[in-house]
C-alpha cells in the first residue's frame, strides 16, 4: 500500500466509520498520503462521523456519498451513481490534476527529504506524554506571539518520538518537519532542510505554492530538464540567500492564517559538527524573526551550549528528569512493558513495587534506560537478582550495552559484527542492505547472519538499517567501550 500510495499522483480516501477508526490502518494510510501529496480528497461514505474524521482532512469539501446503501435499493441508483462519479472525475480533473503537476515540479526541482521512516519508527506503542502535547496544544492556542516551542532534555528522554508523534498526530497544525542526525552531512546542510521545509509548506499553503513557483521560475508545464536549470541556480547560494529565496519572500504578504502553524525540527543539537558549529541553530536564531508571525517553530534539543547559547532568547519547555509527570510517564510505561515480564510476574505484588520504584529512580528520568532493563530480560543477559547492583542513569545504560555485548558477541565481534557496525556508524543515514553488502564483500547470507545477530540494536526502515538508538553509537566510539571500540574517522 506504501509502494502503490508513492507510485501515485494524488489519493482519495473513502471514510466510513471503520476506516477511520482509532487506532486504524486506514488513518496511517491518509498520513501516508498527506505527507507525499499534501493533501487527500475525501469522500463520505457514512452519515454522523463529522467529529471522527482525521482533522487534516476535516475542513477539506468532501463529497457526500453518505445516502448510497439508501439509494441503491431504489430505482435511480444508475444515475445517481453516474452524477456523483463524473462529479468527482471533474474535481479530480481540475484542482487535484494541477497540484500533482505542481507537486511535480516542486520535487524535481527541491528534491526535498523524506522522514515518513523516522515517523512510522516512534509511533507504534508510544505511551504517556499527553502533559507535553497539552503543553505544545496551549502553546499553539494562548500564545500567537510565542515564535518557538523548545523541547529540552537529556538522552534516551524519547525527544525524537515526540517529534514524531507531534507530526503524526497534530497535522492540523504542524505543516513542515525536519530530523537532524549527528551520523549524516546532508541531513545536517540547512539548505538541504530549507529545500525539504519549502516542499512540504508548497504542499500545504497555496498561496504559498503560487509564489514559491514564481521564484524558482518554474511552473506546471515545465519539464524535467527546466526544473534541473531551475536547481543549477539556486544550488550555489549561501544559506542566508537560500533562506530569503525558498521563505522569506514568497511568504512576505501572504494572507495570515487563522491560527498558528508549526515548523518541527528534532535534534537540533545533532546538527553541530565537529568544530563546534551548527548552521541550522544559526539560521533560526538569525531568520525566525523574519517569517510571517502565525509560522511557529517546535525544536527539540539536548541542553548543548552551543544550542542553548543560541537560543537564549527564547523560553524552553524543558523535560525535568524528576518532573512528576516524566515518573508518571515512566512508571504506566513500566505497568505496560517490563512489569508484564514472567521474570517479574512471579514475584509478590510487594516485591513488583519495590522493584518498579527502584528502576524508574535508576532511570535517571530515561525511558531508554527501563527499555534497555527489558532487552536484558528478553536476551538473558540479565536476571532479576542483579536489578539491586544496577548502575542509574547514562552509566548504566552504558553498562547495559557493555554486559549485552561481551554476552552476545564475545567469540564472533572482530570479524562478524564490528565490520557491519563501523558502516552503520559511518553511514550518513539509513544503510541500503545492497551497499552494505557492496562494500564488505557480503553475500546477501552473511549479511542475514550479522544483521540477525545484531538483534534490536540494528533497526531496519524503507531506506535501509540504523543503530536503534544515538546513545549506542556514542557508548562504541567512546573509551569506555573497551574491546568493542569504534574508531569513527
Amino acid at each position: 500500500i506504501t509502494r502503490g500510495i508513492d507510485a501515485s499522483e494524488l489519493a482519495i480516501a473513502f471514510l466510513s466509520r471503520h476506516s477511520i477508526r482509532d487506532p486504524g490502518v486506514c488513518r496511517n494510510e491518509i498520513a501516508i498520503a498527506m505527507n507525499r501529496f499534501g493533501t487527500a480528497y475525501p469522500i463520505l461514505l457514512e452519515a454522523g462521523i463529522d467529529q471522527d474524521i482525521p482533522a487534516t482532512i476535516r475542513n477539506r469539501n468532501w463529497a457526500d456519498l453518505s445516502q448510497w446503501q439508501a439509494i441503491r435499493v431504489g430505482t435511480n441508483w444508475d444515475g445517481w451513481y453516474e452524477e456523483k462519479l463524473w462529479t468527482l472525475i471533474d474535481k479530480i480533473e481540475s484542482k487535484a490534476t494541477q497540484f500533482a503537476v505542481e507537486t511535480h515540479v516542486l520535487r524535481e526541482t527541491l528534491q526535498p527529504s523524506s522522514f515518513e521512516s523516522k515517523i512510522t519508527q516512534h509511533v507504534p506503542g508510544f505511551i504517556g506524554r499527553e502533559w507535553v502535547f497539552d503543553a505544545y496544544s496551549q502553546w499553539v492556542d494562548d500564545h500567537p506571539d510565542s515564535r518557538l516551542f523548545w523541547v529540552k532534555a537529556g538522552p534516551g528522554f524519547g525527544k525524537s518520538a515526540i517529534a514524531a508523534n507531534l507530526v503524526h498526530h497534530q497535522r492540523g497544525t504542524v505543516v513542515a518537519s525536519w530530523f537532524c542526525d549527528a551520523k549524516s552531512s546532508e541531513l545536517n546542510d540547512p539548505n538541504s532542510a530549507l529545500r525539504s521545509i519549502a516542499f512540504q509548506l508548497a504542499l500545504r499553503l497555496e498561496g504559498y505554492r503560487a509564489r514559491l513557483l514564481r521564484t524558482l521560475v518554474v511552473s506546471a508545464e515545465s519539464s524535467d530538464d527546466e526544473c534541473d536549470e531551475a536547481r543549477k541556480r539556486f544550488a550555489s547560494r549561501s544559506t542566508p540567500d537560500l533562506f530569503r529565496l525558498l521563505l522569506a519572500e514568497p511568504m512576505a504578504g501572504l494572507i495570515p492564517e487563522e491560527s498558528k502553524l508549526v515548523v518541527v525540527i528534532d535534534a537540533l543539537d545533532e546538527a553541530t559538527d565537529e568544530q563546534g558549529n551548527n548552521r541550522i541553530v544559526d539560521l533560526i536564531g538569525n531568520d525566525l524573526a523574519t517569517l510571517p508571525a502565525w509560522l511557529g517553530l517546535v525544536v527539540s534539543s539536548r541542553p548543548e551550549a552551543n544550542v542553548v547559547n543560541h537560543l537564549m532568547g527564547f523560553k524552553p519547555f524543558e523535560i525535568d528528569a524528576q518532573d512528576s509527570r516524566n515518573l508518571a510517564d515512566l512508571r504506566n510505561w513500566y505497568k505496560a512493558h517490563l512489569g508484564r515480564r514472567p521474570e517479574l510476574c512471579d514475584l509478590s505484588s510487594e516485591k513488583q513495587l519495590d522493584f518498579q520504584d527502584l528502576l524508574v529512580e535508576r532511570s535517571g528520568g530515561m525511558i531508554l534506560y527501563l527499555k534497555m532493563v527489558e532487552e536484558g530480560f528478553r536476551e538473558h543477559s540479565l536476571t532479576v537478582s542483579q536489578l539491586d547492583g544496577l548502575e542509574a542513569g547514562l552509566p548504566g545504560l552504558c553498562r547495559f550495552y557493555s554486559n549485552s555485548f561481551k554476552r552476545r558477541y564475545h567469540i564472533a565481534y572482530e570479524n562478524s559484527i564490528k565490520p557491519l557496525l563501523r558502516l552503520l556508524i559511518a553511514a550518513g543515514g539509513p544503510l541500503p542492505e545492497d551497499l552494505a553488502c557492496a562494500v564488505l564483500g557480503w553475500n546477501s547470507e552473511q549479511f542475514l547472519a550479522c544483521r540477525n545477530q545484531l538483534g534490536s540494536y540494528a533497526i531496519e526502515t524503507p531506506a535501509g538499517f540504523e543503530l536503534f538508538h544515538q546513545t549506542l553509537g556514542e557508548w562504541l566510539i567512546g573509551k569506555d567501550s573497551g574491546p568493542f571500540h569504534l574508531d569513527r574517522a
